[in-house]
Protein backbone atom coordinates (compact mmCIF):
# COMPACT_ATOMS: atom_id res chain seq x y z
CA UNK A 1 0.00 0.00 0.00
CA UNK A 2 2.85 2.40 0.83
CA UNK A 3 4.43 1.75 -2.55
CA UNK A 4 1.18 2.56 -4.34
CA UNK A 5 0.75 5.79 -2.36
CA UNK A 6 4.35 6.79 -3.02
CA UNK A 7 3.99 6.11 -6.74
CA UNK A 8 0.75 8.13 -6.87
CA UNK A 9 2.39 11.03 -5.05
CA UNK A 10 5.38 10.86 -7.38
CA UNK A 11 3.20 10.95 -10.49
CA UNK A 12 1.06 13.82 -9.19
CA UNK A 13 4.17 15.83 -8.27
CA UNK A 14 5.57 15.20 -11.72
CA UNK A 15 2.45 16.67 -13.28
CA UNK A 16 2.39 19.72 -10.98
CA UNK A 17 6.09 20.59 -10.86
CA UNK A 18 7.57 22.67 -13.64
CA UNK A 19 10.63 21.11 -15.18
CA UNK A 20 12.30 21.18 -18.52
CA UNK A 21 14.39 18.27 -19.71
CA UNK A 22 16.68 20.46 -21.85
CA UNK A 23 16.93 24.21 -21.28
CA UNK A 24 19.44 25.02 -24.00
CA UNK A 25 22.52 27.24 -23.61
CA UNK A 26 24.32 26.63 -20.32
CA UNK A 27 22.03 23.80 -19.21
CA UNK A 28 23.97 21.17 -17.21
CA UNK A 29 22.81 17.57 -16.89
CA UNK A 30 24.61 14.90 -14.88
CA UNK A 31 23.60 11.27 -15.36
CA UNK A 32 24.54 8.39 -13.08
CA UNK A 33 23.41 4.90 -13.84
CA UNK A 34 23.99 1.27 -14.63
CA UNK A 35 25.65 0.00 -17.79
CA UNK A 36 24.53 -3.27 -19.36
CA UNK A 37 26.32 -5.02 -22.19
CA UNK A 38 27.12 -8.52 -23.38
CA UNK A 39 29.71 -9.87 -20.99
CA UNK A 40 29.48 -7.20 -18.32
CA UNK A 41 27.53 -4.96 -15.97
CA UNK A 42 28.92 -1.70 -14.61
CA UNK A 43 28.49 1.97 -13.82
CA UNK A 44 28.03 4.90 -16.16
CA UNK A 45 28.60 8.59 -15.47
CA UNK A 46 27.82 11.28 -18.06
CA UNK A 47 27.79 15.08 -18.11
CA UNK A 48 26.25 17.29 -20.80
CA UNK A 49 26.27 21.09 -21.12
CA UNK A 50 23.95 22.98 -23.46
CA UNK A 51 25.73 24.69 -26.35
CA UNK A 52 22.58 26.25 -27.80
CA UNK A 53 18.85 25.42 -27.91
CA UNK A 54 19.40 22.14 -29.77
CA UNK A 55 23.00 20.99 -29.10
CA UNK A 56 24.98 19.89 -26.06
CA UNK A 57 28.51 18.66 -25.53
CA UNK A 58 30.00 16.64 -22.72
CA UNK A 59 31.72 13.44 -21.71
CA UNK A 60 30.89 10.03 -20.34
CA UNK A 61 32.82 7.51 -18.28
CA UNK A 62 32.07 3.84 -17.73
CA UNK A 63 33.56 1.08 -15.62
CA UNK A 64 32.53 -2.58 -15.61
CA UNK A 65 32.15 -4.04 -12.13
CA UNK A 66 31.11 -7.55 -13.10
CA UNK A 67 32.34 -9.14 -16.29
CA UNK A 68 32.86 -12.46 -17.96
CA UNK A 69 36.31 -13.92 -17.71
CA UNK A 70 38.48 -12.65 -20.52
CA UNK A 71 40.46 -15.09 -22.64
CA UNK A 72 43.87 -15.00 -24.24
CA UNK A 73 44.81 -16.92 -27.37
CA UNK A 74 48.40 -17.76 -28.19
CA UNK A 75 49.55 -20.41 -30.66
CA UNK A 76 45.92 -21.57 -31.07
CA UNK A 77 45.50 -22.30 -27.34
CA UNK A 78 42.90 -20.46 -25.27
CA UNK A 79 43.47 -19.64 -21.62
CA UNK A 80 41.61 -17.57 -19.04
CA UNK A 81 43.03 -14.19 -18.08
CA UNK A 82 43.08 -12.85 -14.53
CA UNK A 83 40.66 -9.91 -14.17
CA UNK A 84 43.50 -7.70 -12.91
CA UNK A 85 45.15 -8.08 -16.33
CA UNK A 86 42.13 -6.60 -18.10
CA UNK A 87 41.46 -3.74 -15.67
CA UNK A 88 42.06 -1.12 -18.38
CA UNK A 89 39.81 -3.03 -20.77
CA UNK A 90 36.90 -2.41 -18.37
CA UNK A 91 37.23 1.39 -18.52
CA UNK A 92 35.69 3.62 -21.16
CA UNK A 93 35.80 7.40 -21.47
CA UNK A 94 34.63 9.54 -24.34
CA UNK A 95 33.68 13.03 -25.48
CA UNK A 96 30.20 13.43 -26.90
CA UNK A 97 28.02 15.80 -28.90
CA UNK A 98 24.22 15.47 -28.80
CA UNK A 99 21.32 16.97 -30.69
CA UNK A 100 18.08 17.45 -28.71
CA UNK A 101 14.85 16.78 -30.58
CA UNK A 102 12.13 16.78 -27.91
CA UNK A 103 10.98 20.33 -28.57
CA UNK A 104 11.18 19.87 -32.34
CA UNK A 105 8.82 16.89 -32.36
CA UNK A 106 6.43 18.34 -29.79
CA UNK A 107 7.33 16.26 -26.74
CA UNK A 108 6.43 17.43 -23.26
CA UNK A 109 8.89 19.92 -21.71
CA UNK A 110 9.60 17.27 -19.10
CA UNK A 111 10.98 14.89 -21.75
CA UNK A 112 14.05 15.15 -23.94
CA UNK A 113 14.88 12.89 -26.86
CA UNK A 114 18.52 13.19 -27.88
CA UNK A 115 21.07 11.52 -30.06
CA UNK A 116 24.61 12.10 -31.16
CA UNK A 117 28.15 10.96 -31.68
CA UNK A 118 30.99 10.16 -29.29
CA UNK A 119 34.69 9.51 -29.61
CA UNK A 120 36.69 7.78 -26.94
CA UNK A 121 39.26 5.22 -25.90
CA UNK A 122 37.30 2.26 -27.26
CA UNK A 123 35.58 3.47 -30.41
CA UNK A 124 33.84 6.10 -32.43
CA UNK A 125 30.20 5.62 -31.62
CA UNK A 126 26.66 6.93 -31.53
CA UNK A 127 24.11 7.19 -28.77
CA UNK A 128 20.39 7.83 -28.56
CA UNK A 129 18.50 8.41 -25.35
CA UNK A 130 15.55 9.88 -23.56
CA UNK A 131 15.35 11.84 -20.30
CA UNK A 132 12.26 12.36 -18.19
CA UNK A 133 12.41 14.92 -15.38
CA UNK A 134 9.92 14.56 -12.54
CA UNK A 135 10.98 17.79 -10.83
CA UNK A 136 13.11 20.85 -11.59
CA UNK A 137 16.37 19.03 -10.91
CA UNK A 138 15.74 15.28 -10.89
CA UNK A 139 14.67 12.63 -13.36
CA UNK A 140 15.49 9.40 -15.14
CA UNK A 141 17.27 8.50 -18.34
CA UNK A 142 17.62 5.59 -20.73
CA UNK A 143 20.40 5.61 -23.31
CA UNK A 144 21.60 3.13 -25.91
CA UNK A 145 25.04 3.28 -27.48
CA UNK A 146 26.41 1.60 -30.57
CA UNK A 147 29.99 1.56 -31.89
CA UNK A 148 30.40 2.95 -35.40
CA UNK A 149 34.12 2.22 -35.72
CA UNK A 150 35.76 -0.19 -33.26
CA UNK A 151 39.28 0.00 -31.89
CA UNK A 152 41.84 -2.68 -32.64
CA UNK A 153 43.95 -4.42 -30.04
CA UNK A 154 47.67 -3.76 -30.51
CA UNK A 155 48.89 -7.36 -30.31
CA UNK A 156 46.04 -9.19 -32.00
CA UNK A 157 48.31 -12.14 -32.84
CA UNK A 158 49.01 -12.84 -29.16
CA UNK A 159 46.08 -11.39 -27.26
CA UNK A 160 42.32 -11.55 -27.70
CA UNK A 161 40.46 -9.95 -24.81
CA UNK A 162 36.71 -9.57 -24.66
CA UNK A 163 35.82 -6.32 -26.44
CA UNK A 164 34.04 -4.47 -23.64
CA UNK A 165 32.33 -1.26 -24.84
CA UNK A 166 33.00 -2.33 -28.43
CA UNK A 167 29.42 -3.50 -28.78
CA UNK A 168 25.90 -2.19 -28.13
CA UNK A 169 25.46 -0.90 -24.56
CA UNK A 170 22.42 0.18 -22.54
CA UNK A 171 22.60 2.77 -19.75
CA UNK A 172 19.75 3.44 -17.34
CA UNK A 173 19.69 5.62 -14.24
CA UNK A 174 19.01 9.03 -12.77
CA UNK A 175 19.68 12.46 -14.22
CA UNK A 176 20.34 15.57 -12.13
CA UNK A 177 19.92 19.06 -13.55
CA UNK A 178 22.48 21.38 -11.97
Amino acid sequence: MRKILFLGLLISCANIAYSQAFDGTGDNKTAIGANFQKGGIGLNFAFDRGLNDYLSYGFSFGFLLKSETATRTFDNTVSEVDNSEVFLEKIDANARLNGHFGELIGMSEMMDLYGGLNIGFRNLGAQVGVRYLISEGFGFYLEAGLPVSEYELLNTDETNYFNYYNQPVLNIGIVISN
